[in-house]
């Protein structure tokens, strides 16, 4: 490590190359790349919407801006002011639900993108490839009878 007076120390290339991705970033990758970030998002947005978090949002920031004056406030002023109020105020089950859907996607994903677990990218769950369940009518089934 360099160090410097003026500034934070500056890690070595060999540092950079060396450190792993944290368990937080493994996932964030996983979310962007399935696709599952922008529906989480999207869901998160319609929830808030509906509950009235977004309109209480947008009333906080109206008399933040009429207590200060409209020309004395930055977005970063707003910005500093709303966001531990925004989050203190998402509602528990917004977050049940979101924690829910992470959790679900963790226990599916399986790489594919369609979040069934069955590693075929149908979406179906059934492993097969195919679009639904049974295709293969001459599946040999073994049904085990137990006699005592």
């Amino acid at each position: 490590m360099r160090k410097s007076v003026n500034r934070p120390p500056t890690p070595d290339v060999v540092e950079i190359q060396d450190k792993e991705p944290t368990l937080q970033e493994l996932l964030n990758i996983k979310l962007i790349e399935s696709g599952e970030k922008e529906r989480l998002m999207d869901l998160l947005r319609e929830r808030l919407t509906e509950c009235g978090w977004k309109d209480d949002m947008k009333y906080l920031c109206r008399q933040f801006i009429k207590k200060k004056g409209r020309n004395n406030v930055t977005l970063d002023d707003l910005v500093h002011v709303i966001t531990p109020k925004g989050r203190a105020s998402i509602p528990d089950s917004v977050k049940a639900e979101l924690l829910q859907k992470i959790r679900t996607f963790l226990l599916f994903d399986d790489g594919d993108g369609d979040g069934d677990g069955d590693g075929d990218g149908d979406g179906d769950g059934d492993g097969g490839g195919g679009g639904g369940g049974d295709d293969d009518e001459d599946d040999d089934d073994e049904s085990i009878i137990i006699i005592s």
